[in-house]
């Protein structure tokens, strides 16, 4: 959305927001015989969502005015399509499962709408909804939601909280209550505790179990195609750049043995995260040897602390207001908010770090990104 910069580096105010006419909120309830509160767990986001959208959270997304400044003419409830985060549990102990939902869009400082669901026969209603805070995370720790939202200090980058706030949202039996803790970003809050930002993980990545066959649990699509030269991702075991068809695929990992002479092939996968890798079998035999091409500066792929996977970036890129490149591009699994990643991992502690900047448009990488940056943790690095 072009129109969309919002500048939120002062949080809300803390209102519970009541949508009267559109959403009907309870604050009481009594317990079904013999039933208890149960605790809050990950489920279908797709039930979530119609769930949501049944308790009428998207004519209040349209008609919060905090959202429709921000997107102009564009209507929120047509971003805020399937929710980051689903959680399921019976918070008031009435018998009926209940549900929590997280929308997340654009940036990392965009609003992002959560909203507790409470179920009543074939009925849903919403019983707490915070519609324009920038909330990163929503998780349970057992009956209790916990959200994490950035608490930024003066010259923090948009992308990168000086802190962060973690706030706890109670069912007393009557009402709901939330408290507040400020924690370092460098910690990353999960279920009631602040988990602290632990050493960096090297990972090797290596799609071959022992016996030379591809890992289990890796499914494999097969297609024909070349090998022209040695990888520009930066892994550890001996690999090649391919194509098929006008598809490029690198890395493309030799076999433990070497190349099949009657049956030459590899095994190429897109990230080490990917459930589905290709073998390629070979028109020809390659023109170049496979090659290592690990460089701890620039990893081949990473995670953040708060959760993002980050991709080197191959072939040409652009350069940050310093000269750094652009090396990765993050994105979250769930929702389809970015970081940019510029310049070489600084791995003078056991928590590795690198420089991030938001970008100003979802995934142009040629559009101008926020001049500001700040150092993000670094979980897990793959070569």
């Amino acid at each position: 959305m072009s129109h969309f910069h919002p500048n939120l580096h002062t949080v809300a105010a803390l209102l519970l927001i009541p949508l009267l006419g559109l959403i009907g909120i309870s604050v009481t309830s009594a317990p079904a015989d013999g039933a208890h509160p149960t605790p809050w767990t990950r489920c279908s986001k797709a039930a979530g969502d119609a769930a949501a959208r049944a308790a009428g959270l998207a004519q209040a997304l349209d008609a919060d005015p905090v959202l429709r400044r921000a997107f102009g003419s564009a209507k929120p409830s047509e971003t805020y399509k399937r929710p980051a985060t689903s959680l399921c549990g019976d918070f008031d102990g009435d018998g009926q499962t209940d549900r929590a939902v997280l929308y997340q869009c654009c940036t990392v400082s965009s609003p992002a709408p959560w909203a507790v669901l409470r179920r009543r026969g074939e009925t849903w209603r919403v019983a707490y909804a915070r519609l324009h805070d920038p909330t990163f995370k929503l998780e349970g720790d057992g009956t209790r939601l916990i959200t994490t939202e950035p608490k930024y200090a003066s010259g923090d980058a948009n992308c990168c909280p000086s802190r962060l706030k973690v706030g706890t949202l109670r069912w007393t039996g009557h009402a709901f209550t939330r408290s507040f803790r400020l924690v370092d970003a460098s910690k990353a809050p999960g279920g009631g505790s602040a988990a602290r930002a632990a050493t960096t993980r090297l990972i090797t990545y290596w799609p071959f179990a022992q016996d030379g066959s591809v890992r289990p649990g890796l499914k494999i699509v097969r297609r024909h195609g070349q090998c022209w030269t040695t990888p520009e991702a930066t892994v550890a075991h001996r690999a090649f750049r391919c194509m098929a068809g006008n598809y490029i695929h690198d890395p493309c990992f030799e076999p433990p043995g070497g190349l099949d002479p009657n049956d030459p092939s590899v095994v190429c996968a897109d990230d080490p995260w990917a459930h589905t890798v290709i073998r390629l079998h070979l028109d020809h035999d390659p023109e170049v040897r496979a090659a290592s091409n690990a460089d701890p500066r620039v990893p081949w792929a990473m995670r953040l602390a708060n959760g993002q996977r980050c991709l080197l970036q191959q072939g040409a890129s652009m350069v940050d207001g310093a000269g750094r490149r652009l090396n990765y591009v993050c994105a979250s699994p769930s929702s389809r908010r970015q970081l940019w990643l510029f310049g070489h991992v600084d791995r003078a502690h056991g928590t590795w770090r690198i420089r991030a900047g938001e970008p100003r448009s979802d995934g142009d990488v040629g559009s101008r990104y926020a001049a500001r940056e700040g150092f993000v943790a670094i979980l897990t690095a793959w070569r």
